[in-house]
């Protein structure tokens, strides 16, 4: 049973609109622009300090607010267009005249500014893919040995991948016990 004391609190609860103030912006900006953002970054750059949502609603004083969003958004999210669509929704928010001209110039100088972090992001993204990739060809050649034994090339062959990489995997998998080479060069799954 509700005592009357939490009462006045219950009723404050259920007149205050559920909004996460990121999702809000979300929407903001694919009703603002034609080209859309990822979600995820427009959240990430939301997301990614107190002040951006002053900055983006205006009620932080910024001397160029524009290359201060356009910033944050290449720090979270490396896409020239991304950062174009993103001023142009600022322009549009407060009433703005779109300025191709000066959107060049403003991405540009964020683009610059954004390079060595954009660099070591597409580095990490490269390095994440490459070992997925190898984690997912071990796991075929895994699979592969299963079913028969076999020589490096046999392996890259019915694989389809490149033999030096499969050898360098398979020097891998003799390394950790999970597969044995004879003397032939054939290689197999490993007895337990």
């Amino acid at each position: 049973m509700i005592t009357s004391m939490y009462k006045p609190y219950l009723a404050l609860v259920r007149e205050t609109p559920r909004c996460d103030p990121s999702k809000e912006f979300i929407k903001e900006l694919d009703r603002l622009v034609p080209t859309s953002i990822w979600h995820n970054a427009a959240f990430r750059t939301y997301r990614s300090r107190k002040d951006f949502a002053g900055i983006w609603d205006g009620s932080i004083e910024s001397e160029e607010p524009e290359l201060e969003l356009a910033v944050r958004l290449l720090v979270n999210y490396d896409n020239r267009q991304a950062a174009e669509s993103l001023i142009t929704a600022w322009w549009k928010k407060h009433g703005c005249e779109v300025d191709p001209v000066n959107l060049e110039v403003i991405v540009d100088e964020a683009m610059q500014l954004t390079e060595e972090k954009r660099a070591y992001f597409r580095t990490k993204q490269q390095e994440e893919k490459a070992a997925m990739y190898v984690t997912k060809t071990k796991s075929e050649i895994l699979n592969y040995l299963e079913a028969q034994p076999g020589r490096p090339a046999d392996i890259a062959d019915a694989l389809g991948k490149n033999r030096k990489m499969i050898g360098m995997q398979l020097i891998r998998l003799h390394d950790s016990g999970q597969v044995v080479r004879d003397e032939t060069g054939l290689y197999r799954m490993t007895e337990e």
